[in-house]
């Protein structure tokens, strides 16, 4: 129970829990409901927790677990329906967010973002991590099974220091497989190898538009 303040869009599983979610003593609780150990695996408390995160612009989301909705911490703040993305952090976070969650989403980078410094003293000429040294690893954005379909916008900026190393993988590079717009980004001081379709700036450009990029 609770005497004041506010809960709202939580969710227990009804199938495991029977009681009373909430004993509302002179708070405010709203969208505090039971869902079914199916609707916590298929994704439907998953879309529901997205949608009230994203109202209030919060640096949260969900992707949807085996069982359960995982969170995925550090989302761009929203401006409009484009995510701002000023750090490696958040590049990160936008790159699970859209495989995981909405292949469609938009962003435009604020900043130069690096992501390892000094990538290419960090490895060797075949790639491989020097003794001693630790090599942050990239994930593509978008991939052969969700390609990307949003807006990405660089506004001149660089993205430094991405290092994938997979000889197995195919669509590797900042962005996996794309079928949306990536434009005016620098994609510099960067390793990447995989199998198949590997590109600085994307990896593979299914139907989409590239402009005003690079890779250096």
């Amino acid at each position: 129970g609770f005497n004041s303040g506010t809960i709202t869009s939580c969710y227990y599983n009804s199938d495991k829990f029977t009681g009373n979610a909430v004993n509302n003593v002179g708070g405010n609780a709203t969208d505090v409901e039971g869902k079914t150990t199916t609707q916590f695996a298929n994704g439907d408390v998953c879309s529901l927790l997205n949608k009230a995160l994203k109202d209030e612009n919060a640096s949260v989301r969900f992707y949807q677990g085996v069982s359960y909705p995982e969170l995925i911490m550090n989302v761009p703040s929203l401006d409009g329906e484009v995510y701002q993305i000023s750090n490696k952090e958040e590049l990160y976070a936008f790159a699970l967010f859209v495989n995981n969650v909405d292949a469609s989403a938009n962003a435009v980078l604020t900043a130069d973002i690096t992501v390892n410094t000094n990538l290419l003293a960090l490895i060797d000429e075949d790639g491989n991590i020097k003794d001693g040294k630790t090599v942050e690893t990239w994930t593509p954005i978008g991939n052969n099974n969700i390609p990307y379909t949003g807006t990405f916008d660089g506004q001149g900026h660089t993205i430094s220091g991405l290092y994938f190393k997979d000889s197995n993988t195919d669509n590797v590079g900042l962005f996996g497989c794309n079928k949306g717009t990536i434009k005016n980004v620098g994609v510099v001081d960067s390793y990447f190898k995989g199998l198949d379709y590997v590109g600085g700036v994307c990896g593979y450009n299914d139907g989409g538009t590239i402009t005003g990029s690079y890779n250096s």
